[in-house]
């Protein structure tokens, strides 16, 4: 293998490139870009050291970690942010000298973040890796170190069992709550190895109905594979359940559908339709209007409104009259038909309280006359 080594993922696999530098036992940074993220990772003789996203700055991607997993507030890497620009000192010095953090919780977190890092590259499907070989300075004891061999072995397992139950936890912004009770779970699960049961008990602990995955995830200082796992069998064991699946501001809330531009017209034209026929009958029924005297002389006319309502009325009855003509085919006995007669099943045509409606036999037909006032 040469000095250096770059290549496409959809051509030469990340599984590939691990195992060449493993076997060829190859110390230097291998750097592998996606569509919106950079990771590298430090080999020492194909074992590696460290693995991380690239960030601003050298241990910004720590700094971020240290806070998420809750071992120390924004503020506090802020400043021990500015103290290590201002000193010179990396901030992981910074951080244990000060007793921000711990030396045991700093290692952890160091070592999370690898196998975090890891666990998302394997994942990736595509981008690009450039490997270039070069002296590696590190302090981690040689026990510590990740085979390449065994990432690989780790790596495949984990991408198989990750396609089993990650259902189980629709996104890492779903939201769950307690539903079941964990004793009964363990006095059920009693041949369950004791590590395994204390991850359970951790995650469990940390599901209060507000907590998002992702954050259940960071507390609980597992990783994403091993909490997700652990989430998904509480899913499915009913001592979780669902609350939402996205944290997005309003999420509880219905979300009205989008409507179709023409579907909003028609509607709009729908609504709109009835209104100007009315105002047309009205127009109508105004220019129709006998015009008298009042006492000053004034224009006296009906109220627009009523007479529209009025003729309507007339014509669904003389309808209704010359429907049971031809359904019958002979006229009503009575001349007096009441003004709630119901055309065809219909609704009544005019209120209760309404007067009764008359109507002459002519040779075309009938002609309907309105109520006696």
């Amino acid at each position: 293998m040469s000095a250096a080594l770059h290549g496409n993922l959809n051509d030469f696999g990340i599984a590939e490139v691990f195992q060449l530098i493993g076997q060829q036992r190859k110390t230097g940074l291998l750097e592998i870009s996606g569509e919106h993220h950079r990771v590298q990772l430090a080999f020492d003789q194909g074992a590696v050291v460290w693995a991380s996203p690239v960030g601003k700055t050298e241990f910004a991607v720590l700094g971020e970690r240290l806070v998420r997993c809750g071992l120390i507030t924004r503020a506090v890497l802020d400043e021990m942010i500015r103290q290590s620009e201002a000193s010179a000192r990396s901030l992981p010095s910074l951080l244990v000298s000060s007793s921000a953090v711990g030396e045991d919780d700093l290692e952890e977190i160091q070592e999370l973040l690898s196998r975090e890092t890891i666990f998302e590259v394997m994942r990736w499907t595509g981008g690009s890796f450039h490997f270039t070989a070069q002296p590696i300075h590190h302090d981690v004891p040689p026990e510590k170190l990740l085979a390449a061999e065994q990432i690989l072995m780790d790596g495949l397992r984990m991408l198989d069992e990750w396609q089993t139950f990650q259902d189980q936890v629709p996104s890492e912004e779903s939201v769950f709550r307690c539903s079941g009770r964990l004793d009964v779970y363990k006095q059920k699960m009693q041949g369950e190895s004791r590590v395994n049961m204390n991850r359970i008990e951790r995650i469990y602990q940390l599901v209060d109905g507000r907590l998002t995955a992702r954050r259940i995830i960071d507390l609980s200082r597992l990783g994403t594979f091993e909490a997700t796992r652990v989430l998904a069998e509480l899913h499915s064991q009913g001592l979780i359940e669902l609350v939402r699946s996205k944290s997005a501001p309003g999420a509880q809330r219905k979300v009205r559908p989008r409507v179709p531009i023409m579907q909003y017209v028609r509607s709009s034209v729908a609504a709109v339709v009835p209104l100007v026929l009315l105002a047309t009958v009205v127009w109508f029924a105004q220019q129709r209007q006998p015009i008298g005297r009042g006492p000053q002389g004034d224009s006296i006319r009906h109220q627009p409104l009523e007479q529209a309502r009025q003729d309507f009325w007339r014509l669904r009855l003389q309808n209704a009259i010359e429907a049971s003509r031809f359904q019958t085919a002979v006229w009503p006995e009575s001349p007096s038909m009441p003004a709630s007669l119901t055309p065809l099943g219909g609704a009544p045509m005019a209120p209760e309280t309404a007067r009764s409606y008359y109507y002459a036999r002519r040779e075309g037909g009938i002609v309907l006359l309105p109520p006696k006032r």
